[in-house]
């Protein structure tokens, strides 16, 4: 063999070792993406349930919030409620209609799982089948929501008022207790 050939056979073989490097460098790529992304969507996760959870440890620890709450919770109209209780009840629902709702875009722009959505959303939607909170806070919390969410929840809410029993029952027990 001249030197010729020999060059020309270690330049293709170069060639081919070089393919090889390419196809598994794309390969490694394409698995750090996916990492990235799953990383991604749990952060994502993990934040939406940091945020529900500091709202509702807000309420547990907070003797005024909760009575407030208690107030609009079991009231059957807005004279058994008092403006600033309806006003706590506000800014509570609006710190979980906000939460719920930045879980919507996200699910929108693929960084939320379905899953996540779906359990955002149907907390959400819980919160809303109380009457008294949809008859006195919804109407005050719903012009702060982007019109896409807003939209999604409206049409998911039912048409006609479905209390759960368990609310009923929550609401008929607290009625007897002072305030």
């Amino acid at each position: 063999m001249d030197l010729m050939s020999t060059a020309q056979l270690l330049g293709n073989f170069g060639e081919f070792v070089g393919a090889i490097a390419v196809v598994v460098t794309l390969g490694y790529l394409a698995v750090q993406v996916r990492q990235s992304n799953v990383q991604s969507r749990a952060a994502a996760a993990i934040a939406i349930v940091q945020g529900w959870q500091r709202t509702q440890i807000e309420v547990a620890s907070s003797e005024t919030l909760g009575r407030d709450l208690m107030e609009v919770l079991v009231a059957k109209d807005s004279s058994e409620v008092r403006p600033l209780a309806i006003f706590r009840a506000v800014s509570y629902l609006q710190c979980g209609m906000k939460n719920a709702e930045l879980c919507y875009l996200q699910h929108q722009n693929g960084s939320v799982d379905e899953q996540v959505w779906i359990a955002a959303r149907d907390s959400a939607l819980g919160i809303l089948t109380v009457p008294s909170i949809r008859q006195l806070v919804w109407p005050l919390v719903m012009p702060s929501l982007a019109p896409q969410f807003l939209a999604c929840i409206e049409d998911l809410l039912p048409d006609i008022d479905f209390v759960p029993p368990e609310v009923n029952a929550f609401s008929e027990f607290f009625r007897g207790k002072p305030k």
